[in-house]
Order: structure tokens, then C-alpha cells, then sequence
């Protein structure tokens, strides 16, 4: 998974302008290391590594440092982003000035589930052609942001402005189920902003 997420990130990169920074946890797999430097060196992505296993929220701080000034978006290396995916949800969260943070739709996300009548399992022959196809119908539909409770940690587009407002992601220690990104959107909220769900995107 990721490195189909990888190769999507180099091949949409120019249409899109972003740069990609990756952060290897020190997780069970020193695999995921390899594939991580791979890329730094074949597509120009930045490559950090933990010192050690930090979890969720420690990481994620670590890329957002990284980005300097910019706005960031929040991407699991499971996911297959798709074409001008990231101008969409740009387009998302400056919809409104208190649009702090936009998730886009996606098969497995709870809340941000496409509404799927028997669920949505993604084919492992053909992961990228399955989800374009998906990607394809979003486009159409009408571009909008919606009030959601909370963002989605899979993929959410974070606003600069948010990060100066609230700071970075609590690095307390979440059980099962973790809570860190319902907790940087409740802080969102309680700051005057609102997290939305963009339509047009998956």
C-alpha cells in the first residue's frame, strides 16, 4: 500500500505543486524505512525518521514542523490519492474564512464513508484503477464543504492559519481508538473554526 500511495504522490505531484514529506515512526517493519529513503532519492520527497517510535501525533507534529509556513495535509500511506486531489481540497478548506481543516470521502473512514450500500472493499488487483474510477464520479459532483464534527487523520487538509491559531497535535498518549484528531477538531471548534468534508473529493 504504500508504495502505491508513493508512486500516486510523484505521479500527480506537478499538477498539483505540493511537496511530500515522510516520517518513519520506527515502526515493526524496517521495510517501510527502505521504501522511504527509495523515494527520497528517485521523486525529491523529504525523508524524516524518528529517533524512536513516537506514535501518531508525535509524527505528524514532526512533518507539520517540517512544512514550515505551509498549509499541510495529513495523508496514511494506505491511501491512493487521484489527479488534482490536493488543489480540490484546497479549494475545500478556503471555502470560508473559519474552515479550518478538510477530509475528503473514501471508502474506509467512518464518518467520511461514501455511502455505500454493502460496504466498498478495494480490489487488490487494481487498488489505482478502482479508486480513479471512484475519483472520477467526486469530480462531478457539486464542489462544496460540509460541517463535519471532526476531521479524518487518513487525509485532512490543514490550514496554516489553524495551526498558529490551536498549535500542533496533542502528543498525550490515546488508548485503543485512538482521539488524536478528534481532539485537534474539538480545539478547532472551541477557536471558531469548523471542520468540513469536501464533496468532490475521494
Amino acid at each position: 500500500g504504500t508504495r502505491i500511495c508513493f508512486e500516486q504522490l510523484q505521479r500527480h505531484q506537478a499538477e498539483n505543486g505540493y511537496r511530500v514529506i515522510m516520517v518513519w515512526d520506527r515502526g515493526p517493519d524496517p521495510r517501510l524505512a527502505d521504501v522511504c529513503r527509495e523515494y527520497a532519492q528517485k521523486a525529491g520527497f523529504t525523508c524524516l525518521e524518528n529517533a524512536e517510535n513516537v506514535g501518531f501525533s508525535g509524527t505528524v507534529n514532526a512533518g507539520m514542523l517540517e512544512a514550515g509556513r505551509d498549509d499541510v495535509i495529513l495523508l496514511n500511506s494506505d491511501t491512493v490519492p487521484c489527479d488534482d486531489w490536493a488543489l480540490r481540497l484546497q479549494d475545500a478548506a478556503y471555502a470560508h474564512p473559519k474552515i479550518g481543516a478538510v477530509t475528503p470521502f473514501s471508502n474506509n473512514a467512518s464518518i467520511c464513508n461514501l455511502p455505500f450500500p454493502e460496504g466498498a472493499e478495494m480490489p487488490q488487483d487494481d487498488p489505482v484503477a478502482w479508486t480513479e474510477a471512484l475519483d472520477r464520479r467526486a469530480r462531478k459532483a457539486q464542489p462544496f464543504t460540509v460541517e463535519m464534527p471532526v476531521a479524518h487523520g487518513f487525509c485532512v487538509y490543514i490550514r496554516r492559519s489553524l495551526i498558529d491559531r490551536i498549535g500542533l497535535f496533542s502528543e498525550m498518549k490515546y488508548d485503543r481508538g485512538y482521539g488524536e484528531d478528534n481532539e485537534f477538531s474539538l480545539r478547532a471548534r472551541m477557536a471558531g473554526y469548523f471542520c468540513g468534508g469536501a464533496t468532490n473529493v475521494l
